[in-house]
């Protein structure tokens, strides 16, 4: 089934808009990656903590050639950023990546950003990129990230089941995805227009 829908080249939120990391970013980034236990329920890998130059070739990374890239979470007032969000594993032939994202800086959770981020992305990539599904993973005990995307109407596809160890405990990877066709029935013809209120 094909949409057709453009939105914006970058979409805009109530009070996020996104962009290319920037060298002042660094700071914003740099607690959450430097601190092991923030990533602890993030990814799956070996928790190893990041210095600056790493992160930087880490966030370099995630912007190189036509399969990854990722955006800054800039707040429009005050332009200071909270956060990033990412596509990985892009393929525009079969249309379909993973979405990733994190609210980097402590003092901006729990005030909604998370959810306008993923917003905001899922509407660059249904809509500028055209891809027809886009796939989250969450870990085992990252209670918040579940009801986050089960709010945003992903469906839940299975699990990977005792994928990564933390401590002396195997933890199961959830996997769940959306669908063009689902996205656009709930946000229908201003999936470029975010508006949800600033709490929610």
């Amino acid at each position: 089934m094909s949409f057709g829908r453009k939105a914006q080249l970058f979409p805009e939120g109530q009070r996020l808009c996104l962009r290319a990391p920037e060298e002042a970013d660094f700071k914003a980034y740099r607690h959450f990656f430097a601190e092991v236990s923030e990533r602890a329920y993030y990814l799956e890998e070996a928790l190893l903590p990041l210095n600056e130059a790493q992160l930087r070739t880490y966030v370099s990374g995630m912007n190189e050639g036509d399969k990854y890239l990722a955006f800054s979470l800039v707040e429009k007032a005050g332009g200071k950023t909270v956060g990033l969000v990412n596509l990985d594993d892009i393929d525009l032939r079969s249309r379909h990546a993973v979405l990733g994202i994190a609210i980097t800086d402590p003092s901006a959770r729990g005030q909604g950003f998370a959810k306008e981020g993923v917003k905001l992305m899922l509407a660059y990539a249904f809509g500028e990129l055209n891809l027809h599904r886009v796939e989250i993973s969450y870990m085992e005990g990252n209670d918040a990230s579940r009801a986050l995307f089960n709010s945003l109407g992903f469906i839940d596809e299975g699990c990977r089941r005792d994928l990564t160890r933390r401590g002396n405990s195997w933890l199961d990877m959830h996997i769940m995805s959306l669908l063009e066709e689902e996205y656009f029935r709930t946000e229908g013809d201003h999936a470029a227009r975010i508006a949800d209120s600033p709490h929610q």
